[in-house]
């Protein structure tokens, strides 16, 4: 990949990339790779553009005498192009840079910082390059330079929480090509001034200004891209997470009253974003010495460009008795691999088998795996996808695992979303009460006698249950007198027990629950049967009535009971003009909701009630709307 910068060889200090306003300035351009050679053939090209107007008398601009390049100067599509033509064949390798040098650069003014992009045409065949932030400032003249009264200080990550493992700090971390969840850097810049007296003491004239930018780009150099959602052809698609247009910005500490953030649009014709940052009107006093401290953060800094060392410039405009002028901040990029920060047990020494509360911290992974009993037992637990947020490390916890032996190894290990794998870690679980009742073979089937009632067959296998015992069936004891139960068999005792479905909503999962009420330990399993497509739900009862409410308000009150539908059943008032409301009955079946009349939402004449059960059987009812009149 060619590297592309450029230099004012006027500019004496970092950062150089600078045009200043005013004058006619010699550009370098400088173009460079890391590794292996690039090789110019005669014929191939340098395309530079910048858009039409950032510059004036873009015509005059010329090369310098160099016997291996030709140039020319074209102003099409809105932009000024720079064309350089290789007239021999140039390598260039990491010992030997291509750098040529125009002049006659005049900026337009001094609100324009733009891009210069580069463009390669080799063999005939175009491939994308590169973008260089140039940056518009004053000349020095005899004023003081802003860096011998403030320090720039950038940090990253620097607001990890406590109680768990921290990551590094100042490294960016990168996410991997389609990495999920995303990792989302903070960075923290501040700016110190440890002067006795105000820096500045009110100003005439243009008010002062601090611009802050990033470099953009595909590279190793580049923080993250600035694509906007509108840009044609870009360099790679727009995407939402990772473009600069929507990192988030905010002014912190003591000074965060007295001055303005100006965020950059996305899609308003600027060239890239930056944040600018000015006095208010009342702040007269720039850097006291009771606040003499200006912070920065830049959140949501998802990054999936290359390693390398990124730039973030803080430029300063009409700051009193200093000169314009800019600094330059590495942002040291690195990749990242998944990792366990924190992981808890908070229950690992038990009296009696009990749920583990387990919580734990991940970075730059989406799965936490888990593993015990030698691991012959496993699960493992997502974040979903995408997450809510991006942020540098994501929580997860669970409390569905519960012990089956005495002493086991918890085992847990991160895995990122291109299957890769982290350092395993691992707690020990012990509980001092065993055996606990065990349940398995749960299963359930629907029936239907002679007379249409319906019922669920419950079927299952139960060992360790103990002298004394009892069942629960979703929370609700089972009648012992009811339950069948046939000789023990190595895999326990077989247990069977006809629950007859007479509730108004009908359970779609049940969870069967046994418990030794000797050792006061409980064994648990759950199961959905499958729902038979002969069960249909019934609507008892229906009504609209126009009504006022507790404050008077004029509506619809909808009232309803049904029976046989499910605790997943979809349940909608429709009228001509569409869905009215989707309710949810109570346990009993009875629906209750009140609808305000309003010039969009009308009485209408009839309505209809439908419940649909998941598989797909319906009833409908309908119902005309009664209005008594005197409301």
């Amino acid at each position: 990949m060619i590297k592309f910068e450029v230099a004012n060889p006027a500019v004496k200090i970092a950062p150089k990339n600078v045009l200043y306003l005013g004058e006619t300035n010699t550009l370098q351009f400088i173009f460079s790779v890391d590794s292996g050679t690039t090789q110019f053939n005669q014929g191939d090209t340098i395309i530079i553009q910048a858009k039409t107007g950032l510059l004036t008398q873009a015509d005059g601009v010329q090369l310098h005498s160099n016997a291996d390049w030709d140039f020319s100067y074209k102003n099409t599509s809105g932009s000024d192009v720079f064309i350089l033509t290789a007239q021999k064949e140039v390598d260039i390798t990491p010992l030997a840079a291509c750098t040529m040098e125009l002049s006659g650069f005049q900026p337009a003014n001094l609100s324009t910082n733009f891009t210069f992009g580069a463009q390669y045409v080799l063999g005939g065949r175009r491939q994308s390059g590169a973008a260089t932030p140039i940056i518009i400032l004053n000349p020095p003249e005899n004023l003081q330079d802003l860096r011998t009264a403030i320090t720039f200080t950038s940090f990253i990550n620097d607001n990890q929480p406590s109680g768990q493992t921290h990551l590094p700090e100042n490294i960016l971390y990168l996410s991997l090509q389609d990495l999920n969840p995303p990792i989302a850097n903070r960075i923290h810049l501040n700016l110190s001034y440890s002067g006795t007296t105000p820096l500045v003491s009110g100003w005439s004239g243009a008010v002062p200004q601090i611009t802050l930018f990033f470099s953009y780009g595909t590279g190793d150099s580049d923080l993250t891209d600035d694509i906007q959602s509108d840009d044609q052809d870009p360099p790679q698609p727009y995407n939402a997470l990772t473009t600069a247009w929507n990192i988030a910005a905010q002014v912190l500490g003591s000074q965060a009253p007295f001055w303005n953030l100006q965020p950059p649009k996305q899609n308003s014709g600027t060239a890239y974003p930056a944040w600018i940052i000015t006095p208010k009107p009342g702040n007269q006093n720039l850097f006291t010495q009771n606040m003499h401290s200006f912070d920065l953060l830049f959140d949501h800094v998802i990054s999936r460009l290359p390693t390398g060392v990124a730039i973030l410039y803080v430029q300063w405009n009409h700051i009193p008795g200093y000169f314009d002028s800019a600094i330059a901040l590495p942002l040291s990029k690195q990749t990242s691999s998944p990792q366990v920060l924190a992981f808890e047990c908070s229950n690992m020494n038990q009296q009696t088998p009990e749920a583990l509360n387990l919580s734990w911290s991940l970075f730059a992974a989406n799965t936490m795996l888990l593993s015990w009993d030698a691991g012959l037992r496993s699960d493992q637990f997502s974040l979903p996808n995408p997450v809510p947020i991006p942020q540098l490390t994501y929580s997860g916890s669970d409390n569905s695992i519960v012990p089956d032996q005495p002493d086991t190894t918890l085992i847990y290990q991160p895995q990122n979303s291109q299957q890769q794998l982290g350092p395993k870690g691992s707690v020990e679980i012990i509980v001092k009460i065993f055996p606990k009742p065990t349940l398995s073979q749960f299963r359930g089937v629907y029936q239907q006698d002679a007379g249409g009632n319906w019922s669920i067959l419950f079927t299952w296998l139960a060992q360790n249950l103990g002298g004394r015992y009892t069942y629960t069936l979703n929370n609700v004891a089972l009648d012992l007198s009811k339950l069948q139960s046939a000789p023990y068999t190595p895999k326990g005792y077989p247990f069977s027990y006809l629950y007859p479905v007479t509730e108004a909503v009908v359970a779609t999962n049940f969870s069967l629950v046994a418990t030794d009420l000797v050792n006061q330990l409980s064994g648990r399993i759950a199961i959905a049967p499958d729902f038979p497509d002969q069960i249909v739900p019934q609507i008892i009862s229906f009504t609209a009535v126009v009504r006022r409410d507790e404050n008077g308000t004029k509506g619809i009150q909808f009232d309803g009971a049904v029976r046989l539908a499910t605790d997943q059943s979809e349940f909608t008032v429709f009228s001509d003009a569409g869905v009215v409301q989707r309710p949810q009955p109570g346990s009993d079946g009875k629906i209750s909701f009140f609808v305000p009349i309003t010039a969009g939402n009308p009485a209408e004449p009839a309505y209809t009630l439908v419940v649909r059960n998941p598989i797909g059987t319906s009833a409908t009812l309908n119902t005309a709307l009664v209005n008594p009149g005197n409301i």
